[in-house]
């Protein structure tokens, strides 16, 4: 069973072909952005191996341990459920995993945070792994590349970002001044009040095969049996990207009944965060310069389930092409979502939306 989504554009200047075309009406059984086609494309894995190196920046230093599966312990941990971890270099291969183990604790600890702080891109063609329901932030100023072979595993939330810092009521933690309190692990009121931008925000992209969606020729349905879930959050929960500029390339993101969110911001810029639930909304009214979000090569970005999820997009610009798509389908009976897109600029090729 299919319900309506209803979504919504705040454009200074669209370029929306046949929004209103009798043929094409805006209110879908189902909503969703789409240039349709149907791609499924061989992409290569990221020549980059598995490189994660601990920086001793902490008063607990988080450690790594073995190959293929790295195991990674200790970090700091405060009196509010976050966990700090801080590495010089933080990418993972193909093949191989960097599993967080929260070890004992882990029923105690709602975040994860993992800053790099040594100046290089992290480049993810691996799994990342979390056991419990922590939320995990990957904060990388200098870029973030997610390869075909990307997989997150994780109860929670994931927040992959180009940030300079972590703003709490008491400190920044940051990547670039990396100064934490000695007395970290006593603090009891640490609750993250956004992300600090720095004067050239790297980058987050997605690499993929393609979304391998198509549109029955009898129902008109979009037909989502082969598409790849690509980095997928656990139901509900939500997958936040949030970089200099945006692109997912032939990259798969999803969210079951949850949230995702794209979000290319400027120099200098702050994102607020604000608790929901066991996770956490992002809020882009103080932000005054935004960058481009591109989904190219069967892109897709899907937050489809029982009950529908929600999208936010805030960017300069936006353009979807080569048959790539945005999908919030009520499969169910529950309550339909939203998909919400803010820019200044949107290119979307003519067809069904």
């Amino acid at each position: 069973m299919f319900k309506g989504r209803e979504i919504y554009f705040d454009q200074a200047a669209a370029h929306l072909p046949n929004m209103f075309d009798r043929r094409c009406p805006w209110n879908l059984p189902l909503a969703q952005l789409i240039g349709i086609g149907y791609w499924l494309l061989s992409v290569p894995a990221l020549a980059q191996g598995t490189d994660i190196q601990p920086d001793v920046s902490l008063p607990n230093p988080s450690t790594v341990g073995g190959a293929g599966t790295v195991v990674i312990t200790g970090g700091t941990q405060d009196q509010s459920g976050n966990l700090f971890h801080s590495f010089s270099r933080f990418s993972v291969g193909a093949g191989d995993t960097a599993f967080f183990d929260l070890g004992v604790g882990v029923a105690d600890i709602d975040n994860v945070i993992t800053r790099v702080t040594g100046g290089v891109a992290s480049v993810i063609d691996g799994q990342i792994q979390v056991n419990g329901t922590a939320n995990l932030f990957l904060i990388n100023p200098n870029g973030i590349t997610f390869g075909p072979n990307a997989t997150l595993s994780l109860g929670g939330s994931f927040f992959g970002n180009t940030a300079e810092s972590l703003v709490f009521p008491q400190f920044s933690y940051g990547t670039v001044d990396t100064t934490v309190p000695s007395n970290l692990p006593t603090l009891t009121v640490n609750i993250p009040l956004g992300l600090q931008y720095g004067s050239n925000p790297g980058e987050i992209v997605v690499n993929g095969p393609g979304n391998a969606l198509f549109v029955d020729r009898f129902t008109f349905e979009i037909v989502r049996d082969f598409r790849p879930d690509g980095l997928v959050v656990d139901i509900g929960e939500t997958l936040a990207l949030l970089g200099g500029n945006v692109r997912l390339t032939g990259g798969n993101i999803t969210a079951p009944q949850g949230q995702i969110d794209l979000g290319a911001v400027g120099a200098n810029s702050f994102v607020e965060l604000m608790a929901r639930g066991s996770s956490w909304a992002l809020d882009y009214g103080s932000v005054a310069n935004f960058g481009a979000i591109a989904l190219s090569d069967a892109a897709s970005a899907d937050v489809s389930g029982a009950g529908g999820g929600n999208v936010q997009v805030y960017g300069r610009t936006l353009s979807l092409t080569d048959g790539s798509a945005i999908l919030s389908n009520t499969l169910g009976t529950g309550t339909g979502g939203q998909v919400t897109v803010q820019t200044l600029e949107a290119w979307l090729p003519p067809g069904p939306r």
